[in-house]
């Protein structure tokens, strides 16, 4: 259990640093659909460009992706070394709600559960490497980061995990066609979920090299 002043402190600076991330990624998203088509492709698939734009970057995927903070910090708040099964019952489902992947899928498709298994172990990984960041002692981001973990490669191994986890998750979507959307712009969609997976490594890669070269954020 961390105290829960520690825990106050530490988890706005991280929800402030992850709702940037957040806000970066969906314009990130918005201006690579401005050019997705262009001459007369772009006119005849407007309609198609429109419909990935409400897909990514409706208010209710960002209210979403943020509303997920709150389980991820508050089962990080009182995770000890074998009270993992009751975090998940009381803080995974709401995160799971919360998730695109479990909005946007067909619920009833036969490996829909398989699905839900790889958000839980996304759940646990995410729970997992909060918990280091609280514990640690920082008056910003970056100082959170340095504390937590030893080097930049022990941060890369611990925090790199949810990337691919959720690349791994995606993959298994596209393989088994479990996205709810039309198959006229299937291609297109997918093109964009994997561009933002690609987007948010670089990006953290790029901090973590940063953060770790002194800078503050």
């Amino acid at each position: 259990m961390i105290e829960d002043d520690k825990f106050k402190k530490n988890s706005e600076l991280l929800k402030e640093y992850w709702i940037s991330e957040i806000e970066d990624t969906l314009e990130n998203i918005k201006n690579y659909l401005k050019h997705f088509f262009s001459g007369v492709w772009g006119w005849l698939f407007n309609k198609f460009v429109v419909f990935i734009f409400d897909f990514f970057l409706s208010p209710e995927v960002r209210e979403k992706s943020i509303t997920q903070l709150s389980p991820i910090l508050e089962g990080a708040k009182i995770l000890n070394s074998n009270n993992l099964d009751d975090i998940i019952e009381q803080f995974f489902e709401e995160f799971k709600e919360n998730d695109l992947g479990y909005i946007r899928c067909k619920h009833k498709h036969k490996k829909f559960p398989e699905l839900v298994e790889k958000m839980r172990q996304n759940f646990i990984t995410r729970v997992t490497g909060t918990h280091k960041l609280l514990l640690a002692d920082g008056k910003c981001y970056s100082e959170l980061v340095r504390n937590a973990f030893q080097n930049k490669e022990e941060a890369i191994k611990v925090m790199v995990e949810t990337l691919d986890l959720a690349k791994e998750s995606l993959d298994f979507t596209v393989e088994n066609k479990i996205i709810k959307i039309s198959p006229l712009i299937r291609s297109q969609t997918i093109s964009v979920l994997y561009k933002e997976i690609d987007y948010k490594r670089k990006v953290f890669l790029d901090k973590l090299d940063q953060i770790f070269s002194g800078e503050d954020f």
